[in-house]
């Protein structure tokens, strides 16, 4: 049985000042990068 997780993208500078993109990589500000250190100890 396989288990399959689906994780939204984490906290960026642009999202968090309203500015939403969809065709390149923005780096995840600090509390975007504690939110995937969470998901990751969660995703045993």
């Amino acid at each position: 049985m396989s288990i399959i997780r689906v994780v939204r993208h984490r906290e960026t500078d642009y999202n968090q000042e309203g500015k939403y993109l969809g065709r390149i990589d923005v780096p995840l500000n600090r509390i975007g990068r504690e939110q995937a250190a969470v998901i990751d100890i969660l995703s045993f």
